[in-house]
């Protein structure tokens, strides 16, 4: 949640609840406010306690333990390789719906029938919009 932590979080956040779901959110520790903000929020505009929880701890052990739980459904996560794959394998042994939005490259293909110069302006503005740090 770390480069573009309100969106990123929404993005997960807003469906699941829509959807009748409890949630339990882990921020990155470089936003780790943006969900208490969040949790204030849907507080203040009625949703029932407990739906909406969070925890800023992060060892790994801990985060495989919420994962490994079976009544956890869902899993949806943003940030490195290395906890993606964490998650998936704390999640290996039985069905659990896992979302991972993980570092990458994106590559660009530019069909022949179109704008060359207005291709390679969308090219570039995707690639430092927001300093390259977005992946939404």
């Amino acid at each position: 949640i770390g480069k573009y932590p309100y969106l990123i979080l929404v993005n997960s956040l807003i469906p699941a609840l829509l959807a009748g779901n409890t949630v339990i959110l882990k921020p990155s520790p470089q936003t780790p406010t943006i969900v208490e903000q969040v949790a204030k929020s849907f507080e203040e505009a009625g949703l029932p306690s407990g739906v909406l929880q969070y925890f800023h701890s992060g060892s790994p052990t801990q985060i495989e333990t919420i994962v490994r739980n079976p009544l956890i459904k869902a899993v949806a996560f943003t940030g490195s390789v290395a906890g993606g794959l964490a998650i998936q394998s704390a999640a290996s042994d039985r069905i659990v719906n896992v979302g991972l939005e993980l570092g990458g490259k994106d590559p660009a293909y530019v069909r022949s029938d179109v704008d060359v110069a207005w291709a390679a302006e969308e090219i570039v503005d995707g690639a430092i919009f927001n300093s390259g740090q977005s992946c939404c």
